[in-house]
């Protein structure tokens, strides 16, 4: 409802989220908030009131992952075994969808 509405609706007021979970591995439990300066203190604040925190360590360990590129690589290598996939897969879902239209026609 917030967008729709344009009088509300401004660059400013919008805070871009994801997390590492389904990149990496949902144990990790490691996201991210992307947004202006204005509004760090307050959804600092709210952040803090959910009782939620990820270790150090873990945030430390990512970070150095990121930094060093072995995030970059992980993805590169894993649309490569993911396009593989799908390239395998296709034929054979193409072959099963003829064959059920046949027995149905």
């Amino acid at each position: 409802m917030f967008a729709a509405d344009p009088q509300r609706r401004r660059a400013d007021r919008v805070i871009h989220c994801g997390s590492f979970n389904k990149t990496l591995f949902n144990a990790l439990r490691i996201g991210y908030a992307v947004l202006r300066r204005p509004l760090v203190a307050g959804f600092a604040r709210a952040r803090c009131l959910t009782g939620r925190s990820t270790s150090l360590v873990e945030q430390m360990t990512l970070a150095a992952f990121l930094e060093d590129g072995g995030f970059a690589r992980h993805v590169r290598r894993a649309r490569s075994v993911y396009a593989q996939r799908r390239d395998r897969a296709l034929p054979i879902g193409a072959f099963y969808e003829d064959v059920l239209w046949r027995a149905v026609a």
